[in-house]
């Protein structure tokens, strides 16, 4: 699966019973990797849109709502590049790290994709966390159906692929796959 979204040889992946154990993970490996785990200022950059299991991870993770920085959208429901910037602009005046930047792949209600390519470019050139959830639309960045907003997947760290999405089957399931198979190790391993 990693191989087919475009990873690399040292990509890899878990899996969980849901998305929003696989956003988790991801987080903690971000919050992990960025060596924030014990910053309680630390930021999660979100969209107004992304789903709701983004407050449950942030208190999973021993954060605050206040942790969860919602960037605005525009009309179409993707994530607005201007407020982005300045949001992260914001955070580097005010001194709050940010954990990752969370873009969305298929949103619950709109369908809508974030601009993958100009999140994934302003992640690489801040060296930040790029999260990717796809529990929605996720799936089809394996196959060869030509859909806009897919081809930058493999641009970011990590990204949540629920495939009963796809296939039908009414047990959720769900894949965390990330570019670098040794952050989750880091992360996890005891």
């Amino acid at each position: 699966f990693a191989r087919k979204i475009g990873f690399n040889d040292s990509s890899g992946g878990i899996a969980a019973s849901g998305g929003t154990l696989s956003n988790l993970n991801a987080l903690i490996a971000a919050r992990h990797n960025a060596g924030l785990s014990s910053d309680s200022n630390s930021v999660i950059l979100i969209s107004e849109d992304a789903h709701s299991s983004f407050i449950k991870c942030t208190r999973i993770m021993g954060l605050d709502e206040t942790n969860l920085v919602r960037i605005k959208t525009d009309n179409k429901g993707c994530m607005d590049i201007k407020n982005l910037t300045e949001i992260i602009d914001k955070c580097s005046l005010i001194n709050k790290k940010i954990i990752a930047i969370v873009a969305t792949l298929g949103t619950t209600v709109r369908g809508a994709i974030d601009p993958i390519k100009d999140i994934s470019r302003i992640c690489k050139e801040r060296n930040i966390w790029l999260h990717i959830d796809g529990s929605i639309g996720g799936v089809f960045a394996i196959t060869s159906i030509p859909i806009e907003g897919l081809k930058n997947v493999n641009q970011a760290n990590s990204i949540t692929i629920n495939p009963q999405k796809i296939i039908g089957i009414t047990k959720t399931s769900s894949l965390l796959l990330v570019s670098d198979m040794s952050t989750l190790e880091n992360t996890f391993s005891t």
